[in-house]
């Protein structure tokens, strides 16, 4: 059983419990490094907006944090994250 609770996540490389990414990295620990790196930089441009948050606000806060690294069929596989698509451009 990997991390995700399943024998192999779907939305995870094949004998991995690495998410598939855009960049094709296969090592968990170099995506952790790059998706901070990415994800830093990202909140450099995003124009947050004062609370309450409705599920379109987060959604597309959730595409501009990862979406340049992880696909829509990573993010939502139908499982806990699923809600982070669609998102409207």
């Amino acid at each position: 059983m990997d991390k995700y609770g399943t024998e192999q996540a779907p939305y995870c490389y094949p004998q991995s419990t690495t998410l598939r990414n855009h960049l094709g990295i296969i090592n968990e620990d170099e995506l952790i490094s790059v998706e901070r790196e990415l994800t830093l930089l990202a909140t450099d441009a995003i124009q947050f907006s004062p609370p309450p948050y409705d599920l379109a606000y987060l959604q597309s806060l959730h595409h501009q944090l990862f979406g340049d690294l992880l696909s829509s069929s990573t993010l939502s596989p139908g499982g806990a994250i699923s809600w982070a698509w669609p998102v409207k451009r």
